[in-house]
């Protein structure tokens, strides 16, 4: 994922345009056939192999915003990261050091194939949704395994 743009419609993808809007995200927690639970996003802190990297797919006002809609925000504590994990608990964010509970995850890069077994069982009942930029469509042979967890979830 290159970047999420905040808007007042919500959310969205700078190359895609598609959009996350605070009515999807409260539509994504009663949209389950178990009893309504709150959608939990996570930000994930970035893999550490990667010192260079201090994006972040999500700004604190964003965090904010999602807050005061009722979406429970959980952040992966990372000490580089452009902004500091205070700035989120400030703007409503829980820090959480494995985001386990979280319904749907957003990272920059791919997520390490190491924390995927947490991160790929359902929550609640509800299978998760990963967000994320990654270049496997390129067919860059380091990224094949993470692209063969995800389409075949029997390796799940």
């Amino acid at each position: 994922m290159k970047a999420l743009q905040h808007s007042k419609r919500g959310l969205h993808h700078q190359s895609t345009k598609r959009t996350v809007t605070k009515h999807s995200l409260r539509h994504a927690s009663s949209s389950s056939s178990s009893p309504i639970s709150k959608v939990v996003v996570g930000i994930r802190r970035e893999d550490p192999g990667r010192l260079w990297e201090r994006r972040c797919p999500v700004t604190p006002d964003a965090v904010n915003d999602l807050v005061r809609e009722g979406v429970q925000v959980l952040v992966q504590p990372c000490d580089r990261r452009i902004w500091k994990n205070e700035e989120f608990v400030k703007a409503g964010a829980s820090i959480h050091p494995n985001l386990a509970p979280a319904n749907i995850l957003v990272g920059i890069k791919e997520t390490p194939i190491s924390e995927l077994d947490h991160l790929t069982t359902p929550v609640d009942g509800r299978e998760r949704t990963h967000i994320m930029f990654s270049h496997t469509a390129k067919g860059q042979l380091y990224n094949m395994p993470l692209l063969s967890r995800f389409a075949n979830p029997v390796n799940l």
